[in-house]
């Protein structure tokens, strides 16, 4: 991964923000690159504050301060900046292109489904399909439009700006440079536009939700959810979901997702699966079952689910056998439902399969709701911002004493002292009381779904500090780290391994010769996440 540092000149090479002024070739200074979130905050030339997100298909590439003529702003001479304006004016030609493009295909004057001819379109350019991308405007040196400029010849007039050879004395070589120049550039933003409209006109709610996608929702992101039996077959052969429900991804179980809703989302998932059961029901009628035996068999298929109050009851005893297969869904501290979770087959979906969505969608850039700290599983904080920096330990009787900045955004907040008892304080002690954005923060943290008081947080952060060096010394030394871990999730002890055991069979003979106190368990570091091993 390339690490950005601050005051470094980048320019832009592709954005997949719709709602953004920004275009490819636009200059602007690092201010920060995270490299945990892996985003770039710039302040652009133009004015905008943008910032990139490189693992959802953000581009920019790096200017060379040994070159000032490469793509810098208000160049009037030189080759470099005739290509950096002959490549803009492609941008811009090609956006032109894709919007007229798409008028007569599915925008104001196309016919037919335009929704399902969007869908299409948009799956044809992800898998690449040459009967969808051939059908996408393209390019000719000579004239690729109606317009006496649209060609290279005359926007090369333009970009050079008087300050270059005339076209017809270029030699042969620059003259290809400058075609495939503005070729690139048109084409590659036929496709960015074309993708974005066809991302709208294919939405189920009339705005771009690609930041949805099932492959980027992660614990504490927003998504889209239904179940395995969802699917369906529209009349064109495509598979379609009828209804998805907008919620948090809080777990993962064999495979499948759990995430918590809002009462307006549980109340649609109570109202669909009534819905099911009556047409089931219909259904088994139609086909001659007996009046008596309708419930009993609409039963035996299909959880009953209805409120009582805030709760939720789930009825599966005829499904199970079971007399007392009835669960209680009650809602947690902040008024949230998990519904059916570790129990149904639920899983993150593609928003643009979905006919209908429930629930309230979050804008681009704001899908996260909360994270996960790596170190101290069960902890939820609202981002990873709030960090400890200047660590500075001393071992005493007691355990390991330290001394660090409470930092929000690389901006001190505080002293944080500990004394080796695991009680972290703050200089200044009322700091909680009186930094709305501190407390506000606290009042976010949930510990397994209980409220976190701050030196629980504290310690949590200390954690994150010095497990996160001790996990990077581990393997930079060939191996991993081994830790010991309470119920509490404090960590009493690590010990690096190496090298790092290769398979479950090593796994579980190093499992074997550990020993650990009741509440406790021996964690391997996985590379990602810690792994419980399992011991005598």
């Amino acid at each position: 991964m390339t690490i950005y540092q601050l005051g470094q000149r980048v320019a832009l090479v592709h954005t997949s923000d719709p709602h953004t002024d920004l275009r490819p070739g636009d200059i602007g200074t690092v201010r920060r690159h995270d490299q945990y979130l892996n985003t770039i905050d710039i302040d652009w030339d133009s004015g905008s504050s943008l910032s990139m997100c490189l693992d959802t298909g953000d581009r920019i590439e790096l200017l060379d301060p040994a070159d000032p003529d490469t793509w810098a702003p208000g160049d009037t001479d030189g080759w470099t900046a005739t290509l950096a304006r002959l490549r803009t004016a492609g941008a811009e030609a090609g956006r032109g292109a894709a919007d007229w493009w798409a008028q007569d295909t599915i925008g104001g004057r196309a016919t037919g489904d335009v929704r399902a001819i969007a869908r299409r379109i948009r799956a044809g350019i992800d898998d690449g399909d040459p009967a969808v991308l051939d059908g996408l405007p393209t390019f000719t040196p000579q004239a690729y439009g109606h317009d006496d400029r649209d060609n290279v010849e005359g926007r090369y007039a333009e970009a050079a700006q008087g300050q270059m050879p005339h076209w017809r004395n270029l030699p042969d070589g620059q003259r290809a440079e400058a075609i495939d120049s503005f070729q690139e550039a048109f084409e590659a933003a036929v496709l960015e536009r074309v993708t974005a409209l066809c991302h709208l006109a294919a939405s189920p709610t009339g705005a771009d939700v690609s930041h949805l996608h099932p492959g980027r929702v992660r614990v504490g992101g927003v998504g889209v959810f239904a179940g395995d039996w969802a699917w369906t077959v529209d009349a064109g052969g495509a598979d379609r979901i009828a209804v998805g429900f907008v919620g948090a991804l809080i777990d993962r179980w064999n495979g499948w997702a759990v995430f918590s809703c809002t009462r307006a989302v549980a109340e649609a998932i109570v109202a669909d699966q009534q819905e099911q059961r009556r047409e089931l029901r219909e259904s088994l009628q139609r086909q001659g079952v007996p009046v008596p035996d309708l419930d009993r068999r609409v039963n035996a298929e299909l959880t009953e689910l209805c409120f009582d109050g805030d709760v939720i009851v789930a009825d599966q005893r005829a499904q199970y056998d079971d007399p007392e297969a009835i669960d209680h869904i009650r809602p947690d501290r902040d008024g949230r439902y998990v519904v059916m979770g570790w129990n149904w087959c639920w899983q993150a979906v593609d928003p643009y399969d979905c006919d209908r969505i429930i629930g309230d969608l979050p804008d681009p850039g704001h899908e996260q709701e909360f994270e996960l700290l790596r170190h101290t599983p069960g902890l939820r904080v609202p981002h990873t911002r709030l960090q400890l920096t200047d660590v500075r330990y001393q071992p005493v009787s007691t355990g390991l004493a330290f001394t660090a900045t409470l930092a929000l955004d690389g901006c001190p907040l505080a002293t944080v002292t500990d004394d080796g008892t695991g009680a972290p304080t703050l200089d200044p002690a009322d700091l909680t009381a009186t930094h709305d954005g501190l407390r506000a923060y606290l009042a976010h943290c949930r510990f397994h779904g209980r409220s976190v008081d701050m030196p629980r947080l504290l310690q949590a952060l200390a954690d994150e500090h010095f497990l996160s060096h001790a996990v990077a010394q581990a393997e930079s030394d060939g191996g991993t780290q081994l830790r010991l871990v309470d119920d509490a999730g404090h960590t009493r002890a690590l010990r690096p391994v190496t090298p790092a055991p290769a398979g479950l069979t090593a796994l579980l003979e190093l499992g074997r010769s550990l020993t650990c106190g009741p509440g406790q368990q021996w964690q391997i570091w996985t590379g990602t996440s810690w792994f419980s091993l399992p011991t005598p």
